[in-house]
């Protein structure tokens, strides 16, 4: 746990380390006002030493000495046990330094090797000096340049030594001359230099430019993105080459004239003055900061009560207390670390701008051309010599500005090293609470994520509900039973939406309950930080503000969570609503007829009307057939009269006239004369012409036997006319019973057409109210939407014209009319797309039939 706490302590040390020697960069020091927040980042930065195991374990290893050994002999000299400390540490961070640039062996910098072989010379001197040993730097460990050089460890420390030092450095300057024989081209090859890198600076910005357009319109059109891009960039590419070529060749003319003006050496001699010039002044510079670092090493005593206080109580006020002393002592050491690593950017940067000028003269030296090395091999060879020394002035003053700035950090890493374990102790404990209370809110906020996410599908679903409805609602006429099977799916899902709204109304509760026991939590320790009088950069490093504000923001649920589930309620009072107008939707469905049901209906209807045009048209031509045959039996039982009525003439003009002939002749012609046996097809003249050759009794028994053939066979036409008569009577009969049967099922699909009718009614004006309360797809489904889905058969056939309908003139009525002599009008003008002609056809009919079954039924009576 020790460990994990110092790593979480020092993460966050490096990076306020980081901010804060960049703001004291920028602003060229710091106030006194400011050293207490500033040494709340510098002490957790000092926390790095805590690592000095693992950098002392690898300086063990580079110089061959046993680590547990050297620690635990090391122990027992405190001073140069804590020394030894602070290199480790600085050993581990150059380790990790590289390790983080993946840098192998032969990937160092020259500077880079100079720092490594200066920490363990140090080291290998302290070693050295505390334990009697001669432990030395191994020569693959030691830079080219410093192989024939010796360091001894305090060696910076003496002021004596500084002086001389720089002294001699002055007068090694001084001694150097500088002549200024010849021009360079330097100059211009900076500029043209400096005009391509512009150019091709402009270029990569105006090619970024047309991607980052060209890549927002992928998200619209990718395949015209696509050819756009490549279209504009070869555009640009092919104008950019134009440009470069131009540029290129402005700068060959001006080369070629810049070259007859200016002279190389020169430029060269200009830069090795200038060289002198500023080495003069780094000199004087480091000799200052070997001063500054002297002031370090008088502030480790102050602290040393401070260590022990915070080790002895560091669970009680006085640890609070001794941590606030501890923050207040290190304003003194952070300033003086400042000026000595201010002196170290100065000097840094006055190096680097020396090194600059002389790669600049060397490069320079390089450009020379070999046309005219014949003139100059003397004063190259000079130069060459000055600038090698000026490069080796440069180097000495460089390693010595790192060692006093190496010997800084450690003189101030031992000084307040000991006041780190009680800051650590009490700053670990605050940074665990509060990474507890952080890992606790991000768990609300995700479960409040869940409760949005979780919200948002109920309104989703509800839409989807609604939307779905409509459709159903919009298609219940075409597809009954789909909507049947909808209603039940809308029971199903509305119910699954109220136990989804409860699950959100109770995660909100929780959520709030959780996010005011932390609010408390906060506000506690606010209170006591402020009450140990602790610097506020405490609570900015523990994050508190910011933890505060976020809970602020976070508190906001409770507002929001009561707002929202008012909505979810609304929403679903909306769906209850909805769901009760399905519910009578249902009822009325659930007796309603598929449309092929319907269609099928119409059709029938349509067929049993022709079908009856068809029995009544039938009764009407049997009823004719009835009154001819009526009138061949009249016509038939008038002859067998009157042949009975000659039969009994002729027997008694036989009985009477026996004796004689001329009696019976004259009584025969008088007989036969008349028009009586004229219905029968013959005349008088023509019987009394037949019989008027019967001159005896023989000639009149064969008249009436004649007569008696012709009687007999006049009465069984009679019988075969009466047994068609009865035939077509009943035939009559059966087609008057069909037309009735026929009349009542017209009546009986009339009804239930009726009754479909007022259903449809019924299920348009639900479906028009549920389609106005759907939700935010309500409005859309219309009664002429609907009833459009009919495809307008069904109420064209039931419904017709408000005067000729078949529930107004209905077809009872109408068909009862016309059998008994009245009209079929209303008929024929209430089925919509009946037979045409119907109605006046059959009034026509009517009329006829019912005359003749007068006549008929007179007649029969």
């Amino acid at each position: 746990m020790g460990v994990q706490n110092l790593a979480k302590a020092l993460t966050w040390a490096l990076v306020f380390a980081s901010v804060l020697t960049l703001s004291t960069t920028r602003d060229g020091g710091s106030s006194p006002g400011m050293a207490a927040e500033a040494s709340v980042v510098k002490s957790l930065k000092r926390a790095v030493s805590q690592e000095w195991r693992v950098g002392a374990r690898s300086i063990c290893s580079i110089l061959g000495c046993d680590y547990e050994t050297v620690k635990s002999r090391l122990s027992g000299q405190p001073s140069y046990f804590v020394t030894f400390k602070a290199l480790s540490a600085q050993m581990d961070h150059f380790n990790q330094m590289i390790t983080t640039r993946r840098q192998g062996e032969a990937d160092l910098t020259p500077d880079q090797r100079k720092a490594r072989w200066l920490l363990l010379t140090k080291v290998a001197d302290i070693l050295n000096q505390a334990l009697g040993t001669e432990y030395s730097v191994p020569p693959n460990y030691v830079p080219e340049d410093m192989q024939s050089r010796q360091y001894q460890y305090g060696a910076a420390q003496s002021p004596e030594v500084v002086e001389k030092a720089s002294q001699h450095i002055k007068s090694e300057v001084h001694k150097l001359q500088v002549t200024v024989p010849l021009p360079t081209t330097e100059d211009l090859q900076n500029t043209a230099r400096e005009k391509l890198s512009g150019l091709r600076g402009k270029h990569q910005q105006e090619i970024a430019a047309v991607e980052e357009s060209q890549r927002q319109k992928l998200l619209l059109l990718q395949e015209e993105h696509d050819r756009q891009t490549h279209r504009l960039l070869t555009e640009l590419k092919i104008r950019q080459v134009e440009e470069a070529e131009t540029l290129r060749a402005e700068l060959t003319e001006e080369r070629r004239f810049f070259d007859q003006n200016v002279k190389i050496w020169e430029a060269v001699s200009d830069m090795l003055t200038q060289a002198r010039t500023i080495l003069e002044t780094l000199s004087e510079r480091v000799h200052v900061m070997g001063t500054q670092v002297f002031k370090l090493s008088s502030f480790h005593e102050k602290l040393t009560g401070y260590q022990q206080s915070a080790k002895s109580n560091p669970e009680s006020t006085a640890a609070y207390t001794a941590l606030g002393y501890a923050f207040q002592s290190e304003a003194a050491v952070v300033q003086a670390m400042e000026m000595v690593t201010t002196s170290y950017r100065d000097t840094t940067a006055i190096a680097a701008q020396v090194q600059e000028i002389l790669n600049a003269a060397e490069n320079a030296m390089g450009t020379v051309p070999q046309e005219c090395m014949r003139w100059f091999e003397a004063q190259q060879r000079g130069y060459k010599d000055r600038l090698e020394s000026f490069n080796k002035i440069l180097s000495d003053l460089t390693t010595r500005t790192e060692d006093y700035l190496q010997t800084a950090e450690e003189k101030k890493l031992v000084t307040i090293f000991a006041g780190d374990e009680v800051r650590l102790q009490i700053l670990a404990l605050l940074q665990e609470r509060v990474s507890g209370w952080n890992t606790q809110l991000v768990t609300i906020r995700e479960r409040t994520a869940g409760i949005e996410t979780a919200a948002t599908r109920l309104m989703e679903g509800a839409a989807q509900l609604d939307r779905s409805t409509l459709e159903a609602v919009s298609s219940v006429l075409q597809q009954p039973d789909g909507f049947l099977v909808h209603v039940g799916t809308y029971s199903t899902e509305t119910a699954t939406l109220r136990e989804s709204a409860s699950r959100i109304e109770e995660d909100i509760k929780t959520n709030v309950k959780d996010l005011q026991e932390v609010e408390r939590a906060i506000r506690s320790v606010a209170e006591n930080v402020a009450g140990a009088q602790l610097p506020p950069a405490v609570l900015d490093y523990l994050g508190i503000p910011a933890l505060v504000n976020s809970l602020q923001v976070d508190m906001q649920l409770k507002q929001n969570g009561t707002h929202l589930v008012q909505l979810i309620r609304g929403r679903l009072n909306q769906l209850s609503e909805v769901m009760r107008k399905l519910e009578l939707l249902r009822k009325e469905v659930k007796n309603l007829k598929s449309p092929a049901d319907r269609e099928q209906a119409e059709w029938s209807l349509n067929e049993i009307m022709k079908e009856l045009q068809d029995v009544t048209r039938t009764k009407s031509e049997v009823e004719l057939q009835v009154q001819q045959v009526t009138l061949e039996i009249q016509q038939l039982q008038a002859a067998a009269n009157q042949l009975e009525q000659r039969m009994a003439l002729e027997r008694r003009t036989v009985r009477r006239n026996a004796p004689g002939r001329t009696m019976a002749g004259g009584v025969r012609g008088t007989t036969f004369d008349g028009t009586t046996l004229g219905g029968l097809g013959g005349t008088a003249q023509g019987v009394g012409t037949i019989m008027g050759g019967l001159g005896d009794t023989s000639d009149v028994r064969a008249t009436i036997a004649e007569l008696e053939d012709q009687l007999r066979k006049t009465r069984q036409q009679v019988q075969e006319r009466r047994q068609d008569l009865s035939n077509k009577q009943r035939e009559a009969m059966s087609l008057e019973n069909t037309m009735r049967r026929l009349e009542t099922e017209i009546a009986t699909k009339q009804r239930e057409q009726a009754d479909e009718q007022q259903r449809v009614a019924r299920i348009l004006s639900l479906a028009q109210a549920i389609s106005g309360s759907g939700g935010p797809a309500g409005g859309v489904m219309s009664m002429a939407s609907m009833a459009a889905g009919l495809g307008g058969s069904m109420p064209g056939a039931l419904m017709g014209s408000a005067g000729a309908g078949l529930l107004s003139g209905g077809m009872m009525g109408s068909m009862t009319g016309s059998v008994l002599g009245g009209s079929v009008a209303g008929l024929g003008s209430s089925v919509a797309g009946g037979v045409p002609g119907l109605g006046g056809g059959m009034a026509s009919m009517g009329g006829s039939v019912a005359g003749l079954r007068g006549s008929v039924g007179g007649k029969l009576a």
